[in-house]
């Protein structure tokens, strides 16, 4: 239907109404100019639910929690090891991990492993529990990933191939109950 010759009018519907501040987990953000900035992010620190929000001036973040990622390289058949997670507080740890190697000289190749693992700290030592679970991708014989730790860190070991150079990269969670 047409809205061509309707007269207009003072009292007729207003514009809707605009948040003028944004309550979040941790502050609260103000646009400024009607500006907003949302940006995401992640951290290792332990939330339970995984995610919260942060505001602060006309920014509002939100934050995955309880994530980790990494990178390393290798160049022939050596062990590199990557710290996921320092200073455990007591508890246990249980950690699904997705790790990726790509042959960026002596390939092309690659590697692939998915790993959930736990490990169990009293706030000095960690100790891996047995029984890691591990599915492996691989091309290169040889080449692995382990989860491991190193006094009281959590730890990804990554194992080279000869010949070859291998850039890794291990994303991850993990949750803890103390």
């Amino acid at each position: 239907m047409s809205q061509a010759g309707i007269v207009s009018s003072s009292s007729g519907p207003v514009p809707p109404s605009v948040a003028t501040s944004y309550v979040t987990n941790a502050g609260t953000a103000v646009p400024a100019a009607n500006i907003l900035n949302v940006l995401g992010d992640d951290s290792t620190a332990n939330n339970d639910n995984g995610i919260s929000t942060t505001g602060s001036g006309n920014t509002v973040t939100t934050v995955l929690s309880n994530r980790y990622t990494q990178t390393t390289s290798t160049v022939g058949a050596v062990n590199s090891v990557m710290t996921i997670l320092t200073a455990l507080a007591a508890g246990t740890y249980v950690f699904e991990m997705s790790i990726a190697a790509f042959a960026i000289a002596g390939g092309p190749s690659g590697d692939g492993y998915t790993i959930v693992g736990a490990i169990r700290s009293d706030g000095v030592t960690a100790t891996l529990i047995p029984n890691q679970q591990k599915d492996s991708f691989e091309e290169n014989v040889g080449a692995n990933a382990v989860l491991g730790v190193s006094a009281n860190t959590a730890t990804v070991t990554v194992t080279g191939v000869a010949g070859i150079t291998f850039d890794w990269k291990v994303t991850g969670t993990y949750m803890v109950v103390s």
